[in-house]
């Protein structure tokens, strides 16, 4: 009896037929959802994959992780069938999971002989083991990619792949809030298995989120459509409600659940670093699933700060007024982003302002009006990263506060990156970080788009040595030049 339930079980969790079925795909598990909170939210969590979780659903969103993440899941079936998931994720784009499902063992039968008497048992195990990256193209846009190598064994037969998955993410820039997702997974080639090749489920899958607050707290509704090779089109929705900021509310549709009604619930708990998860998912006739996952956060993708030392020399200096040469009206730069002060000059008085970061900024001058005059302002950077912090905006809002009092004006807004790495990349976090501070810009101060020029150099124009640490930091910036006339 115990073996019937078994294969049984077998079946409703993948949904569809087995591998062990004629015409069925092998390597059915990968179907399975793990973590508790995208179980919760019926597995519509393509969207919304910026943690951990994110290579079984859309490698991209490695790209939007912020801090280091670790979670760990125990799911304990029927009749002795368990599932192990553990998954990372670092705030530099790179992550890898391990999830291993065990049917347990039961005793061999024949035609001839069906109690098994003297046969011994068998049994069937799942793996798969993913290694994956992501990278934020622009503010708005990332990709993904995860390898997972993948092993199915029945009895003495095992199968054994290495597969891919793709993915992109895009946060609509014109809705706060709202961001789709794509992804096509277990991409590879045919596999031997029990005597026959065998396609890999491939799958494809598109899901929107929209995140909300309400109260102050972030609502969430998520929905995704899957089309599996050998299925239609399969539905799943998610809601997230948080009525205070430690506990969240679950509730979704996961349309791949055959066993029942497809509904599922489930909450989270956060606690300083910590969060747990619980999501309960009935299975019809052979009971509910249950699972419990834990999930911890630590550190920053930010440089932590250095001992404070000598501020540098300003790279701009006052010029020489002339009637064919323009005059620096004001200047900044700063010092290595690593440090927790900021160097601003203002070159018409020659006064040197040295602050923290997110100290109010002295006002600009006004620009004059009888001779050409250029205003530039250096933004810095981490490594790897082109987001605007928060100590940043208030440099930005200097630029917006020009362009605002002389809407004739246009600015130029240039990203550069130290020699760290392949230049191709660094042509596109040069171009990435000049869209951050355009977005910025256009967002939150309503600057018209004609009116900002975009460029991305690489590591092309360093403005200081690419040998040492503080000269890499001040390549890494994004410069705002306005030119105005006379």
């Amino acid at each position: 009896m115990r073996g019937a339930w078994l294969w049984i079980l077998v079946l409703l969790l993948s949904g569809r037929s087995f591998a062990a079925s004629a015409g069925g795909e092998p390597f059915d598990f990968l179907f399975l959802d793990a973590n508790a909170r995208p179980v919760a939210l019926g597995g519509a969590y393509t969207a919304l994959a910026a943690d951990a979780n994110a290579l079984l659903y859309n490698p991209a969103g490695l790209a939007q992780v912020a801090r280091h993440e670790a979670t760990f899941m125990h799911n304990q079936y029927l009749q002795g069938i368990s599932q192990e998931y553990a998954a990372f994720a670092s705030p530099y784009g790179w992550g890898a999971n391990l999830n291993f499902l065990s049917f347990g063992n039961v005793t061999k039968t024949t035609m001839s002989n069906p109690d098994g008497s003297g046969l011994g048992q068998t049994g069937l195990t799942d793996l798969a083991a993913t290694l994956g990256y992501g990278l934020a193209l622009t503010r708005s846009l990332s990709l993904g990619l995860g390898v997972k190598y993948i092993r199915e064994t029945i009895d003495n037969t095992v199968g054994s792949v290495w597969a891919a998955d793709v993915g992109a993410l895009y946060a609509v820039p014109l809705l706060d809030g709202l961001t789709l997702g794509a992804a096509l997974q277990n991409v590879g080639p045919t596999v031997r298995f029990q005597g026959a090749y065998e396609n890999l489920p491939l799958n494809a899958r598109a899901g929107a989120a929209y995140a909300f607050k309400i109260n102050g707290q972030e609502q969430i509704l998520s929905v995704d459509m899957s089309k599996e090779r050998s299925q239609g089109l399969i539905p799943f929705a998610g809601v997230e409600i948080r009525l205070l900021a430690p506990l969240a509310m679950r509730v979704g549709y996961n349309g791949r659940n055959d066993a029942g009604i497809g509904v599922t619930a489930g909450f989270g708990v956060q606690w300083e670093d910590w969060s747990i998860d619980y999501a309960f998912a009935p299975m019809g006739d052979t009971g509910d699933a249950h699972r419990i996952s834990a999930t911890l956060r630590w550190g920053s993708g930010r440089a932590k700060p250095q001992p404070v030392q000598a501020a540098p020399t300003p790279v701009i200096s006052t010029v020489t007024a002339a009637s064919e040469q323009p005059q620096v009206v004001a200047a900044s730069t700063a010092v290595p982003t690593a440090l927790a002060i900021r160097v601003t000059t203002d070159t018409l008085t020659g006064r040197r302002i040295i602050e923290s970061p997110c100290a109010v900024l002295p006002e600009l001058p006004a620009p004059p009006t009888d001779k050409p005059a250029r205003l530039l302002l250096r933004i810095p950077f981490t490594p790897d990263q082109s987001d605007i912090s928060a100590c940043d905006q208030a440099e930005i809002r200097r630029v917006a506060d020009l362009l605002q009092a002389s809407p004739q004006v246009k600015a130029a807004i240039e990203g550069h990156a130290d020699n760290s790495g392949l230049e191709w990349w660094n042509q596109i976090l040069s171009q990435s970080r000049a869209d951050s501070v355009r977005n910025a810009l256009v967002q939150n101060f309503a600057i018209a788009p004609s009116r900002l020029k975009l460029s991305g150099f690489g590591s092309t124009r360093p403005i200081d040595t690419n040998e040492t640490v503080e000269g890499r930091a001040k390549n890494r910036r994004v410069e705002v030049v306005i030119e105005y006339g006379p």
